[in-house]
């Protein structure tokens, strides 16, 4: 392959051999201001005076130095070293010192080589890459300019590693054609230079084509461009097609947005930037022109008005604009408002543009291209014919920063420490978050957004808050306040007490930006689109919900403790918590998903996932990990890459838009096959993915609605599955409006005995049978009894839960709703909108999927504890002196947390059930003989003290053994 030129604009004046005779006279300028025009560090060359070039960690390649530049949130440089084929890293912007060392490169093995693709075009290698740009999540993208192409690579990087993306080549790492399939929304020409905005967009200059793309999604894994500029459609690529316009580009080689989303590109041949804003729409047409009087001119010359061949740009916070020019070999600053400059780099005046003006300084520049702004507002300079990057130290005052929200904005008092995210504008790496006047520790997400930790002291009690953002100078300050006001979290109500994947309680937007952690309008750990499914690992507590329209499963580590708005830990179905794509990747594999559903975990840790849009149930073994891969599947075969509903026709392996899924005590898998209607029973589902029995259908090849008429035998749409302890299986029938109890399911029964939401009866199946009330359901969604023998129906149209005590199938209790007569939709703490799942901690506390409002609801233990009742103990009597021995009592509404007391002492109990308790009787406590009272205290709310029962501890008595009488 030869190697491609770029245009002539970037080659015609490099003045490379000039520099060498005005570099032997520079002084070397050596100063650390902010403010000035002065260059306060250098990479790629010891000094301020030195032009050399090599491949080596410390130098950029000869004749064609750097060229773009891109900063993570953490402040990490990257530069893109074209001529030496590779991307170089350093640990911090900010800090780097004179000539330090790269400790990072990408496109090469080592930092010893420089050709180009090294080893064969592939997706580890390069070829005169131009730019890059790195997204708030960290993924790196890089335009590979000689192989037509962008890459992005995931974050943890390591040397020599390869990309995880390509773009321009129809997703393949091994071609390099420009237009690769003809000009088109994937196809790339010698793309130049990149820029990820602060929502995620990815902007490609596709330079060879005469155009910038849009692509909205491409972390997600979207390779096909949604907005083009430059040209009037996806198909065309000539320079100034139609004529030099507000529309048209010539060589475009640079693009950036501000923080208002107002899109900047410089066009190159045609001597101007072009801005394109955002309101009332960002179309294709430009609004604004700098360094032309109009849209129809391309003069080009030195002054503070014209440009001349303009390269990078970049967008401080406050607007000002700052602009590269190659030819002119300088950086023109233009303040808010202005298109005529107000400032220069590397020229001692607007009308002088030669290179190295006065010999090479930390005032002088060669043929810049590439510019950038970091975390803290430092400007980085690409000086490429000068083979070195530049850095000028704050060359703008700190704006003051400001607030618009927090995320959340309210936590319970006393609960536990929590990251608190600060929406807003102005913020630098250097900004810090301050509680009542004193900083937290602070972490830089964007120039949008900050986090910080609040320890659970900050939230004992007390409030409200006051949370401000405080920037050093010069400038900068601190901002105007925002209060934060703690709640008070109740039992036995039915109003919420905490939330996830909202700020608030009132608030529902999906994938809610301003609770984003460290995505901005993407999404990420903290955020939720329409959660469908909910577990609760008995266990340990851990909490685990389908994330459904993100197809994704989140997990938390502990539902008891979570707190407002609090980010997952755990996440499977996506790579990480940044990705959203349906079957991430294309196609199902063993670790991808589809609108995943419902949940269940066994005994060894095995989690178990409704996987509807691909027809399957997806097993994940102990130990849990992000994005790992399913070791079981069912209702596919045994394959993890087919998808086919009742792949294979129906039978007792295959499964369509399976939903609910549960276990029972000994481990048996029940599966609601909805679009089959029907209950599918796996008796040993670790050994084995065949159904062994089936409810709703009389035999495994069927799956017709209300197979047989409707009655106690039928189904017809089965989400909800839930296996009480004793073994009875309770499902809810979505499309017949009802919810049915088989208290013989273990024993192969498959008619109903109860019925909820059809009035007793098992042959009408009419939504909200008889009107909207206590009785009534239309199409609810989950269903669980809880250790007291009460029963949740998630009626999700209705949007409400509703409690049912004991047997009785009229509800108590109504959650989501003023009463049992209405069904409106809202989104306060005690509203609902669609909720579809719902489950019990070991507490009792309610756990609520409300789908309709893109997010999970607690409620802290609702119905409150009984008052235990003991009615025998064993033993019930012991010989004083003697062991410690386990004392065992049975009664009733026995729950976590229940005490055995002896003599008002606590002793060390277990919970076995709601009917059983054992405990520990230490040997102290009958060491003489006597009567103890024994009872049951269980905490509120509600619960107390059961009457006591007597245990007798009988007097000590000395077996004697007497000699043996010789005869």
């Amino acid at each position: 392959m030869t190697r491609q030129r770029i245009p002539i604009t970037f080659r015609s004046l490099l003045l490379v051999a000039l520099l060498a005779s005005t570099a032997l006279f520079a002084p070397a300028v050596v100063r650390a201001a902010t403010l000035d025009t002065t260059a306060d560090a250098v990479l790629g060359q010891a000094s301020f005076t030195t032009t050399s070039a090599g491949t080596t960690a410390s130098a950029f390649a000869a004749s064609f130095g750097p060229n773009a530049f891109a900063v993570d949130r953490s402040g990490r440089l990257f530069v893109a070293d074209a001529y030496n084929n590779r991307v170089l890293s350093w640990p911090s912007a900010a800090a780097f010192t004179n000539g330090q060392a790269a400790d990072l490169v990408i496109g090469q093995l080592d930092f010893t080589t420089g050709t180009p693709n090294t080893g064969g075009i592939s997706a580890a290698t390069l070829f005169t890459p131009f730019g890059v740009a790195i997204d708030v999540a960290g993924n790196l993208y890089v335009a590979d300019f000689g192989n037509n192409r962008v890459l992005r690579y995931a974050s943890p990087f390591a040397s020599g590693m390869a990309a995880v993306q390509v773009f321009g080549q129809g997703g393949s790492f091994t071609s390099s054609s420009a237009n690769n399939g003809g000009v088109s929304r994937s196809s790339l020409n010698s793309p130049f230079a990149l820029h990820v905005d602060a929502a995620g967009a990815l902007y490609i200059v596709d330079r060879g084509n005469n155009r910038v793309l849009m692509f909205t999604a491409a972390a997600a894994g979207d390779t096909l461009a949604d907005q083009v500029y430059g040209q009037t459609n996806f198909t065309t690529s000539t320079p100034n097609s139609g004529g030099r316009s507000a529309t048209t580009l010539n060589s475009p080689s640079a693009v950036t947005t501000d923080a208002t989303g107002n899109l900047y590109v410089s066009d190159e041949i045609n001597n101007r930037v072009l801005v394109y804003e955002t309101l009332p729409t960002r179309d294709g047409t430009a609004d604004r022109v700098y360094g032309q009087a109009d849209f129809s001119s391309a003069s080009s010359g030195a002054s503070a008005s014209l440009l001349n061949a303009p390269a990078g740009l970049a967008v401080a916070l406050d607007g000002t604009l700052f602009v590269a020019e190659f030819l002119n070999n300088r950086v023109l600053q233009f303040n808010p408002g202005d298109t005529v400059a107000d400032r220069v780099f590397g020229q001692p005046n607007f009308t002088t543009g030669t290179s190295n003006t006065g010999g090479i300084s930390a005032s002088s520049l060669s043929s810049v291209v590439g510019i950038a702004l970091d975390n803290n507002q430092n400007l980085l300079v690409a000086d490429r014919g000068n083979n070195r990057v530049l850095r000028f130290d704050q060359p703008l005052n700190t704006p003051l920063p400001t607030i618009s929200s927090l995320g959340p904005n309210t936590v319970a008092a006393g609960s536990a420490e929590f990251t608190l995210t600060v929406n807003g504008t102005g913020f630098l790496s250097t900004s810090e978050v301050r509680w009542n006047g004193a900083p937290r520790p602070t972490t830089f997400i964007s120039a949008q957004r900050l986090t910080a930790t609040i320890t659970a002291a900050d939230v004992a009690a007390g409030g409200p808050f006051a949370v401000t953002v405080f920037s050093p100078a010069p400038g900068g300050g601190t901002s105007t306040l925002v209060n934060f006001v703690l709640t008070t979290r109740a039992a036995l109500d039915t109003t919420a007490d905490r939330v996830l994947g909202q700020p608030d309680f009132v608030s529902n937007t999906a994938n809610n930006p301003l609770l984003g952690g460290v995505s901005l309008a993407n999404i990420s750990a903290n955020s939720m689109r329409q959660p469908y499914g909910l577990l609760i690992d008995p266990r340990d507590g851990r909490l685990f919900v389908a994330d459904t329209l993100n197809h994704r499963v989140l997990s938390w580590p502990s539902a008891a403790a979570f707190t407002n708005g609090q980010a997952a830990d755990l996440v499977l179905g996506q790579p990480d918590f940044f990705s959203v794509r349906a079957n991430q990747g294309g196609t199902a594999t063993a670790k991808t998903l589809i609108s995943p559903f419902a949940l269940v975990i066994d005994a060894q840790g095995t989690l178990y996932v409704s996987d509807i849009g691909n027809n399957r149930v997806l097993g994940y073994s102990a130990p849990l990990t992000n994005g790992m891969a399913a070791t079981r599947v069912f209702g596919q075969g045994g394959s993890f890459t087919t998808a086919t509903p009742n792949n294979g026709g129906v039978s007792a392996n295959s499964m369509s838009n399976p939903y609910g899924v549960a276990l029972d005590t000994t481990g048996n898998l029940y599966v609601a096959d909805a679009a089959n209607h029907r209950v599918l029973i796996f008796n040993a589902p670790l050994n084995d993915t065949t159904a062994d029995r089936v409810i709703g259908q009389p035999n495994f090849t069927s799956n017709t609605a209300n197979s047989g008429g409707l009655s106690a035998s039928s189904l017809e749409v089965p989400l909800g599955v839930f296996v009480d302890p004793a073994g009875a299986l309770y499902v809810t029938d979505y499309n017949n409006h009802r919810a049915l109890v088989y208290d013989a399911a273990l024993t192969g029964d498959a008619t109903a005995d109860r019925v909820y939401g059809q009035a007793g009866s098992f042959t009408t199946s009419v939504a909200n049978n008889g009107g909207l009330s206590a009785t009534s359901l239309r199409l609810p969604s989950s269903i669980f009894r809880d250790d007291l023998g009460g029963v949740y129906i998630a009626d999700s149209v209705n949007n409400r839960v509703l409690y049912y005590r004991g047997s009785s199938t009229t509800a108590d209790r109504v959650f989501g709703q003023a009463d049992f007569t209405s069904n409106t939709l809202g989104s306060a703490a005690d509203r609902m909108s669609s909720p579809l799942a719902l489950a019990l901690d070991a507490s009792r506390n309610l756990y609520v999927a409300d789908t309709g409002n893109n997010r999970l609801l607690a409620f802290d233990t609702p119905q409150g504890n009984p008052l235990p009742t003991a009615t025998s103990i064993g033993p019930t009597s012991v010989m004083a002196r003697g062991p410690q021995f386990t004392l065992t009592l049975t009664g009733t509404g026995f729950v976590a947390g229940a005490v055995v007391q002896w003599n008002g002492t606590a002793l060390v109990t277990t919970l076995v059930n709601s009917t059983q308790l054992t405990a520990v009787v230490p040997a102290n406590l009958i060491a003489s003989a006597g009567t103890a009272n024994i009872t049951v205290v269980t905490a509120g709310p509600g619960g107390g003290a059961s009457a006591a029962l007597q245990l007798t501890v009988a007097p000590f008595r000395a077996r004697v053994l007497l000699p043996l009488l010789a005869r």
